[in-house]
């Protein structure tokens, strides 16, 4: 789906008109959202989006993991690419490339070749001597002030991107523990139960973007059907050691398959039986999706995906 198709879209239609851009799956969201947003399509986003996944709150997420954890690799790293100290990409590889083990001494050791690493390192210096007296809260928020976090933000993600990091502090503060470890582990819990809450403007948009489950029962002039080239079968990592199916009758013991072992490459009939009705359950479950979100058109339908062009045939993707 081209993001300015839409924006075409919408300008050539009257203002009464209704468009949806419907998803198949939610982990495509924020990228559909960062391709609007950039061809000035105003959009209401039903669902939301999980507050964790603002590249904001990761970053101010990563200041209270640095300051709880001085040795964790990722946090120091993070922190180099944040909004408040945006290192480029060559400078990181040139910081990883430095003689000490951990990320932490190997950003001293660049401090003095980039000196606007040190802003960096006293305020987290001076904030970690408050870590276990103080919130965890206040002392992030302390050294996202010193680093004139509200300004970098506004800059890179807009009023929203700075209201997303208060709120952030207030759900750090809501779940303070008084013993920073575990107030990082009621934190992310909690991020993942919330999402971010629809921006104000979005009141007066006409385009909405939402999952295709959450469309069931709705209709909309115009709909805009991307990734069509989704693969539902398509999984990262190994398969499973083992499947289990749960037979109708609640009396019966659950059927098992056993997947291949180290001695045998070969997995158990059972599994691949199983295996294959899962599948099937599956790709039942993307076609009764695709036709949801086909009939939720009452004008027209825009529907784009990638395909691999064959000489002059058109080649889907395998499933």
């Amino acid at each position: 789906m081209a993001a300015n198709t839409v924006a075409r879209t919408e300008a050539e239609t009257e203002p009464d008109t209704s468009i949806a851009i419907l998803l198949f799956t939610r982990n495509r969201l924020p990228y559909y959202l960062d391709a609007l947003t950039q061809a000035g399509v105003s959009v209401r986003v039903k669902e939301g989006i999980k507050i964790a996944e603002y590249q904001e709150i990761k970053s101010l997420r990563q200041i209270a993991v640095a300051l709880c954890r001085p040795h964790d690799d990722m946090a120091w790293a993070a922190l180099l690419r944040s909004p408040w100290l945006w290192m480029g990409a060559d400078v990181l590889l040139e910081v990883g490339r430095e003689s000490p083990v951990d990320w932490r001494s190997k950003i001293v050791d660049a401090a003095q070749s980039h000196p606007e690493i040190n802003r960096l390192l006293d305020a987290v210096r001076s904030a970690r001597r408050r870590i276990g007296r103080d919130p965890l809260w206040k002392v992030t928020s302390s050294v996202w002030m010193e680093l004139d976090g509200p300004e970098k933000v506004a800059a890179c993600f807009g009023t929203g991107g700075v209201e997303n990091c208060r709120r952030f502090l207030e759900i750090l503060e809501s779940v303070e523990q008084g013993m920073p470890e575990e107030t990082l582990a009621k934190l992310d819990i909690a991020l993942e139960r919330l999402y971010a809450p629809d921006r104000p403007q979005s009141a007066k948009c006409r385009v909405d973007l939402m999952t295709v489950h959450a469309a069931k029962g709705l209709e909309f002039d115009i709909v805009f059907l991307p990734f069509l080239d989704w693969r539902p079968l398509a999984r990262a990592g190994p398969s499973p050691p083992y499947l289990l199916e749960r037979l109708p009758d609640k009396d019966r013991h659950p059927l098992i398959g056993m997947g291949p072992d180290r001695r045998s490459a070969e997995p158990e009939p059972a599994y691949r039986l199983l295996k294959e009705l899962q599948e099937k359950r599956e790709i039942g479950e993307a076609k009764r999706l695709f036709y949801v979100g086909m009939t939720r058109a009452k004008r027209r339908i825009f529907m784009s995906g990638i395909v691999q062009l064959t000489g002059e045939r058109i080649v889907a993707q395998k499933r």
